[in-house]
């Protein structure tokens, strides 16, 4: 699926991280073989201040983007709404229309504004975390490729449990109305 608008932002701000880190480590080299620190908390703080504006501009622009399809969502139930019959026995009960555009479609919001661009950060930042860590040692990097898989297995068996929260909830908010 193609990058949400903003998604760029938020990459790039993760991305930005590495060349911190970089002068973190140069600094700290610096301290130890008892160097002057040349300008390196200005490039530290200049580094911090442009991810912090990435991030706030990726986030703005992907909830921007995320209200906006939620909007359109809306508008094709109501139309698939109005287009049916009244009588029709086949037309979603009033109640499940009316969760759907209340509540339901409201909880797609943070999947659309959070999880999206998270798919693109991990699925581009994590393989240049490992290319940067095995400049430095193919040993780091070999650890990091055999413990990357784990997380995002644990995170899957946490995501279906929500999921099975969430669809329990949405057949309850059906109901209610």
């Amino acid at each position: 699926r193609a990058p949400q608008p903003g998604s760029a932002w938020l990459v790039l701000a993760s991305l930005l991280w590495l060349p911190q880190a970089a002068v973190i480590a140069w600094a700290v080299q610096c301290f130890a073989q008892n160097q002057a620190l040349q300008y390196l908390g200005v490039q530290v703080l200049a580094l911090g201040v442009a991810r912090a504006w990435c991030e706030s501009r990726g986030i703005r622009v992907t909830y921007v983007h995320a209200r906006r399809q939620v909007s359109q969502l809306r508008q094709h139930v109501m139309q698939a709404v109005v287009q049916t019959s009244p009588l029709d026995r086949q037309r979603a009960a009033s109640g499940w229309v009316a969760s759907a555009l209340a509540e339901q479609a409201e909880a797609i919001v943070p999947w659309l504004s959070r999880y999206q661009p998270a798919m693109w950060r991990v699925m581009l930042v994590a393989p240049l975390i490992v290319i940067a860590v095995a400049s430095q040692s193919w040993l780091a990097a070999l650890i990091l490729l055999c413990a990357a898989p784990l997380i995002p297995l644990f995170m899957a068996i946490v995501g279906w449990r929500a999921k099975a929260a969430s669809d329990a909830q949405m057949v309850e908010l059906g109901q209610m109305n």
